[in-house]
């Protein structure tokens, strides 16, 4: 008999850029209804062991997660799930993608600097800081409004400080996750579909072990949620969903998946 879980497989705490605690997430799931978590922060497994306790403390299952950032022509973000996030080999790849990051934000705070937004006294290499983080720092000083504005304008790909970094590829990401045990997801695909390359990278990475696609997610239409699970459907990939949660400020979704999709990713039912 099939069974129907509410979950949210998309959320990010203060050991990323979210502003809630791995506990403060799970207590919000647990307001929610929510019976499946999962955390997956950008690039580090930092607050799992907190997560995955609170959420034993209140009756909710946890999947380990990850979003790794990868680029290619555009900026690819790679979910992980059921992943092995003790392993001492995954551990030196997150640490790697870490020193890439710190590398791309001394130079992207020289170029800030450049274009007259002086952040001097800002420390880049301070733990998990990234252009989210750098945007809210912009607003707080009065240099743009919104966060949008400072990567339309700034930090993002067409902006005028823009660095690319020495990232993972959308491969290496898939890859690293894969080989470490876990399931590959394409995260919040909705851009990559406007652009028409969506499809294209499906191929690519599905040698690779792609295993699943973001389908559920806020902005979705239902209509770009049925051209998703119908493309996941084609490619023998699982139909993932999340609200992407940061902050009171996000949107949310109602997500229910089928055991055996759960069980795919990792959770023990």
């Amino acid at each position: 008999m099939i069974k129907l879980y509410k979950s949210d497989l998309h959320m990010h705490s203060t050991f990323s850029d979210g502003i809630l605690t791995p506990t403060e997430l799970v207590i919000r799931a647990y307001k929610k209804g929510l019976a499946v978590a999962s955390l997956t922060d950008h690039d580090t497994v930092d607050g799992l062991d907190e997560m995955i306790q609170a959420g034993k403390d209140r009756d909710i299952k946890i999947i380990p997660g990850i979003e790794l950032s990868s680029y290619a022509e555009h900026e690819v973000h790679i979910l992980g799930y059921g992943i092995k996030y003790k392993d001492e080999s995954f551990i030196k790849a997150l640490q790697k993608s870490k020193d890439c990051r710190y590398e791309r934000n001394l130079e992207l705070k020289k170029r800030l600097k450049e274009v007259g937004i002086d952040l001097d006294d800002v420390d880049f290499g301070e733990k998990n800081f990234g252009r989210v983080k750098i945007a809210k720092l912009m607003i707080e000083r009065g240099y743009v409004s919104t966060i949008d504005e400072a990567f339309n304008k700034y930090l993002g790909r067409e902006g005028i400080a823009y660095v690319m970094g020495n990232r993972l590829t959308p491969a290496d990401a898939v890859k690293t996750i894969v080989d470490n045990g876990g399931v590959a997801v394409i995260a919040h695909p909705k851009k990559m579909f406007m652009t028409g390359e969506l499809e294209d990278i499906i191929k690519e990475l599905v040698p690779m072990g792609l295993g699943g696609l973001e389908c559920y997610y806020p902005g979705h239409s239902l209509g770009e949620i049925n051209i998703f699970t119908s493309l996941a459907n084609k490619y023998n990939l699982l139909a993932t969903g999340g609200t992407d949660y940061h902050g009171p400020e996000e949107k949310d979704i109602q997500c229910v998946l089928q055991d055996e999709v759960l069980e795919k990713l990792g959770l023990e039912l």
